[in-house]
């Protein structure tokens, strides 16, 4: 039977929808909001049309997306939801019904940027008086479900991190989870240490044995890892306390500055965009700054994973950063050459959207570059959730 489904990926400050049917993706949109001289702005990103859009539209944006596919709500058969939550209970994909809901708002304090997020969307699906349409709550931890035990672990009591429920749990699993098929099928076999960077406004590097994930760099929650566009990744508790003293401000408010003023933003004194940072680079001091701090943690933490996987056979990027900045991949191969990494030049400037190797012949590691298939994953976890046919 053919099914209609719906994907929501909601984002701190960025809306994402795909429509499914009969297998298909049919129909895809990107709400963002644009800060600009301290104003914002919506901008609407559908299919390869980018237009202006009014506040009232971005906040009613799921119901503007499917007044847009011209499906009616009465033929959607499900809707499937990014959920970003840390804690075992969002270790796996589930039914969002009372229950889940009940839980989430129970984890709310714990990463409020993020669960914020997903539940304002649940409740835009709601408004849509769909009530028997099921929500399929995909999460995006699942996919670290077989981290390695000194991986999975902070070095805390372990009793206390069994009753409060604190390790670490990962995430971008959705993105890695539409990664691996990928590989496999493009180099007709899943090479048995592979490292994946997810680089875009969220980052992290992900070490792959046979295409299980045993490590990761994100933790207990998405601050945790790399410095990101705009969140410093991991940082002395001690300092952070300091800043917390600093700015005279309460809990909720370092984990809004960490989350939201920092990373790239905070070290190039405001610029968050990777493509404005590079165009920056070789006039504005903080800009190569950035970069270059940047760079150096993406690939110390590929250094760190080759050690949890006892070497490193492929390299993989992915995420906007990962497929679309050839500077960014040569910088990080460059850093890496000591592990046999390498990129041919050539084949790395390459403008393409499709899966491609780009490693030199000279080196024995294989560098991948992968599209993130983020919606495709999440419609075939919910068609499988649900127990739908194809």
């Amino acid at each position: 039977m053919a099914r209609t489904i719906v994907i929501v990926n909601p984002g701190s400050s960025s809306k994402k929808f795909a429509l499914f049917r009969s297998n298909r993706l049919i129909l895809s949109a990107h709400y963002e909001t644009v800060h600009d001289d301290e104003k914002e702005t919506y901008v609407l990103h559908l299919n390869d049309k980018i237009s202006s859009v009014d506040r009232e539209t971005y906040n009613n944006a799921l119901k503007n997306f499917i007044g847009k596919s011209e499906v009616p709500h009465g033929e959607i058969d499900a809707f499937a939801l990014r959920v970003v939550a840390p804690g075992r209970f969002f270790m796996r994909h589930r039914i969002a019904n009372k229950g889940y809901l009940f839980e989430l708002n129970e984890a709310h304090n714990l990463s409020p940027l993020h669960i914020t997020a997903s539940i304002e969307a649940h409740k835009e699906i709601l408004s849509l008086n769909t009530p028997h349409t099921p929500i399929a709550a995909i999460s995006d931890s699942a996919f670290h479900h077989e981290l390695s035990y000194v991986a999975r672990n902070y070095a805390i009591n372990r009793d206390l991190a069994e009753a409060t429920d604190t390790y670490r749990y990962g995430y971008h699993g959705i993105s890695l989870g539409s990664v691996v098929p990928q590989i496999e099928q493009h180099l007709a076999d899943m090479p048995k240490r592979t490292i994946v960077c997810h680089l875009g406004s969220g980052s992290s590097v992900t070490a792959l044995l046979e295409g299980r994930s045993v490590d990761t760099t994100m933790g207990f929650s998405p601050l945790e890892g790399l410095p990101m566009a705009t969140r410093t990744g991991s940082i002395d508790i001690a300092a952070a306390l300091h800043l917390k003293h600093t700015l005279q401000t309460d809990d909720k408010g370092l984990l809004a500055y960490l989350n939201t003023q920092a990373g790239l933003h905070g070290l190039s004194l405001g610029e968050k965009d990777m493509r404005a940072l590079l165009a920056k680079r070789k006039t504005n001091i903080n800009a190569a700054f950035a970069i270059e701090y940047f760079v150096h943690h993406v690939a110390q933490a590929v250094a760190r994973m080759s050690v949890s996987l006892g070497g490193i056979d492929c390299l993989v990027f992915t995420g906007t950063i990962g497929e679309r900045s050839d500077i960014i991949r040569h910088l990080v191969c460059k850093k890496l050459s000591f592990l046999g990494v390498d990129c041919a030049t050539e084949l790395n400037k390459q403008n393409s959207s499709a899966i491609r190797r780009i490693d030199s012949d000279t080196h024995t590691v294989k560098v991948i570059v992968v599209p993130a298939k983020e919606y495709e994953y999440m419609y075939d976890q919910t068609i499988s959730l649900l127990g739908y046919s194809r």
